[in-house]
């Protein structure tokens, strides 16, 4: 009844035989495509925490800088008021030696000053710093400091080039947007009495 063409049996055992060479080159592309798009993948999630790690010690930065400002203000202030230093900075500033080396490690240290809530948008705590008294000294008519010996004048005396000075060392401690990024910034800060 029905005939077999022989050309039609031949031509389909050649195409069998190919299919699973094919088969085996499309499943090696898309291993390699997969692998790549993975790989491009995690490049952007670590750039993503790269770039927000790098927002938040910003935001830390800026805080600690800011309250740094703010600290210099007020030990411009104590000097003009001759308030003076203290072991526990009763006054608000401490007497040299007497701020702990890493202060901004404990929660609360006593005598550290907290600055307003709400002053620095984008952190979740304020800044806070600490002010500490390093001496006054006496200065030659403004071509250097002479005399680094602590109290070479009487506390608020003149010398007579009538330059005294005051030096103070702030440390501010500001946070970014999550407690894990901190910074710390240190200044010295002069004053002429």
């Amino acid at each position: 009844m029905f005939k077999l063409n022989s050309s039609l049996v031949s031509a389909g055992s050649v195409n069998h035989k190919q299919s699973g060479l094919a088969l085996f080159a499309t499943l090696v592309l898309v291993i390699l495509v997969g692998v790549v798009a993975v790989s491009g993948m995690r490049m952007t999630e670590m750039s993503e925490i790269l770039s927000g790690n790098s927002i938040q010690r910003s935001r830390a930065f800026q805080a600690a800088e800011g309250g740094l400002k703010v600290g210099e203000q007020s030990a411009s202030l104590a000097a003009k008021n001759r308030l003076f230093a203290s072991s526990t900075a009763s006054e608000g500033i401490f007497s040299n030696g007497a701020v702990d080396e890493h202060w901004w490690r404990q929660d609360d240290y006593p005598g550290a000053v907290k600055l307003e809530d709400d002053v620095f948008p984008g952190v979740v705590e304020s800044p806070e710093y600490v002010i500490e008294e390093i001496g006054d000294y006496v200065s030659d008519a403004g071509t250097g400091i002479v005399s680094l010996d602590r109290g070479a004048a009487s506390y608020g005396g003149l010398t007579r080039s009538d330059r005294e000075i005051t030096l103070y060392r702030i440390q501010t401690l500001g946070v970014g947007s999550t407690t894990n990024a901190k910074a710390v910034v240190e200044s010295l800060y002069v004053e002429n009495l």
